[in-house]
């Protein structure tokens, strides 16, 4: 079998199993809305956690599919000029009910002006993306802040939380395909280890750098810089 045949498997079969999932997902929904009968407090938190399960089940596998699907081919068909500090807030949007249901403070900082760069945006979009919601899944207190910054050739987006941070020991270890630290694995969160490897991957197809620093139990910066024009 071809690389391309196995990442075509791959990829159909990540698809099938979110469709299960997703099912799965509207299912709970309607016994949790009671459509099926009235639920005693302990069946609800039984299926909350459940629901809970099946979340981030969805989140690995929408993950696996869109590392297989990262091609150059489909880099290169999307490339375009694009609105960065649009992009970057809309996002920023995107966590808002994620960051309130944990009681973090989400922030902007940087220019409302339009700034444009030339890229795949799909990505960009999924590589900041990526970034904030590490940011408040292992923020346990604190703010998780997105800043963009611009000079004459290049763009910088940073992420920076309080949360975790990351061990100094494993800091060298950090963007490698399926590594996690072991402090990121006592949260208890279900997580695949392809996240920063897929943001390391996006922003170098897209000719920027990423970088981060980390202080145990203090937080993160990750940093993302990308030119204006590939």
């Amino acid at each position: 079998m071809t690389n391309k045949e196995d990442k075509d498997t791959i990829s159909v079969i990540a698809h099938q199993l979110r469709s299960s999932l997703l099912g799965s997902k509207w299912a709970l929904q309607m016994l949790l809305d009671g459509d099926l009968g009235p639920l005693n407090q302990k069946q609800k938190e039984l299926i909350c956690q459940a629901q809970s399960n099946n979340k981030k089940m969805v989140g690995l596998l929408t993950e696996l599919v869109e590392l297989e699907r990262d091609s150059e081919e489909h880099y290169i068909a999307h490339i375009k000029s694009f609105n960065i500090t649009e992009l970057a807030k809309h996002t920023l949007s995107e966590h808002s009910i994620q960051a309130q249901k944990r009681n973090i403070t989400l922030s902007y900082i940087g220019t409302n002006d339009p700034v444009f760069i030339t890229g795949n945006p799909g990505n960009i979009h999924s590589a900041i993306q990526e970034l904030l919601t590490n940011g408040l899944k292992y923020t346990n207190k604190g703010s998780v802040t997105l800043s963009l910054k611009e000079d004459s050739e290049h763009v910088t987006i940073t992420v920076q939380d309080t949360g975790i941070g990351i061990p100094e020991q494993e800091q060298d270890r950090i963007g490698e395909k399926f590594f996690r630290g072991i402090n990121a694995e006592m949260q208890n969160e279900i997580g695949s280890g392809l996240g920063l490897f897929t943001v390391k991957k996006i922003i170098e197809k897209n000719k920027g750098t990423f970088s981060f620093e980390s202080i145990e139990g203090e937080g993160s910066i990750f940093t993302i810089t990308l030119p204006k024009k590939t």
